[in-house]
C-alpha cells in the first residue's frame, strides 16, 4: 500500500547505482501500531532513486514481524531492480540484504 509519509527513520542505506552515476537511498521507518482498532503493526519504507519514490507500508502482528517483513520486501524490490540497474554497496556488488529462509526453532529443540 502506498502512503505519503515516512515515520521516523530508524535505518538508512545508500547504494551506488550504475557504477556510481546515480545513488539510491533506502529508508526504513519506525514500526508503529496500525490506526484501525484491533489492527496489527505497520512498518513503512521508501526507496529513492530507482524509479518509484513512494512510501510503502508492510503489516505484521507485532512490531518485530512488521520490521522483519519490511526488510524482506525491501530485499525483493532491490533484487528486482538489479535486473535493470547495477547496484553496489560499500564497494561490493549487490545491495547487501539477504533472504533468511531459516526454519522456526523452538526452545525445546
Amino acid at each position: 500500500m502506498s502512503t505519503n509519509k515516512l515515520s521516523d527513520v530508524i535505518a538508512e542505506r545508500e547504494l551506488d547505482v550504475d557504477g556510481g552515476l546515480e545513488r539510491a537511498i533506502v529508508r526504513i521507518g519506525t514500526p508503529e501500531p496500525d490506526r484501525h482498532e484491533g489492527g496489527d503493526w505497520r512498518c513503512r519504507f521508501q526507496i529513492i532513486g530507482l524509479g518509484d519514490d513512494s512510501v510503502l507500508e508492510v503489516f505484521g502482528v507485532d512490531a518485530i514481524q512488521a520490521l522483519q517483513l519490511c526488510l524482506q520486501i525491501v530485499e525483493v524490490v532491490l533484487t528486482d531492480a538489479q535486473g535493470t540497474h547495477r547496484l553496489q554497496w560499500v564497494g561490493g556488488e549487490g545491495h547487501g540484504l539477504y533472504r533468511t529462509d531459516n526454519p522456526v526453532v523452538t526452545a525445546d529443540e
